[in-house]
């Protein structure tokens, strides 16, 4: 995450949060992050 924050100019924080937020919690699977979700609103933060 820290190296998403880096490129984007963003703060880790906001990042991680974004992160937590299209994140599927599977019960007998690991995590997973939505990056369909996740990439459009990394831009619109990033104001890209």
């Amino acid at each position: 995450m820290a190296r998403v924050a880096r490129a984007r100019n963003l703060d880790a924080a906001k990042v991680q949060a974004l992160v937590a937020a299209p994140t599927k919690h599977g019960l007998l699977a690991p995590d997973r992050v939505n990056v369909l979700r996740l990439n459009p609103a990394l831009d619109a933060m990033s104001g890209r």
